[in-house]
């Protein structure tokens, strides 16, 4: 891993990442809700979903966040728990800085 995460807050229904290297991202709810790959969403091996974005709210949002140097842990509304990986996260980030290095 390169870049570690500093720390997480959840910010108006998005979690918000401080990276190790100052950087920040913030994901919204309804997307890190729908790129969960845990056993029960669906694993990223077999890359079968299932769960789609009609079994939940659009508006849903994080209601707690842990997180160590490599991953962020957020939990849901019906307590469901999700995991994500810096490596995998950091290079998903939306904003206007990074999305310029993946033209």
């Amino acid at each position: 891993m390169t870049i570690a995460i500093h720390q997480a807050t959840i910010d108006s229904g998005a979690l918000c990442v401080d990276w190790s290297d100052g950087h920040q991202s913030r994901y919204l709810g309804v997307w890190l809700r729908d790129h969960c790959t845990c056993d029960v969403c669906g694993t990223s091996l077999s890359g079968q979903r299932r769960l789609s974005l009609e079994d939940f709210a659009l508006d849903i949002a994080p209601t707690a966040v842990s997180t160590t140097a490599s991953t962020v842990s957020v939990e849901w509304p019906d307590r469901h728990k999700s995991a994500y990986d810096a490596d995998w996260l950091r290079p998903l980030c939306n904003c206007e800085s990074l999305s310029l290095i993946h033209i």
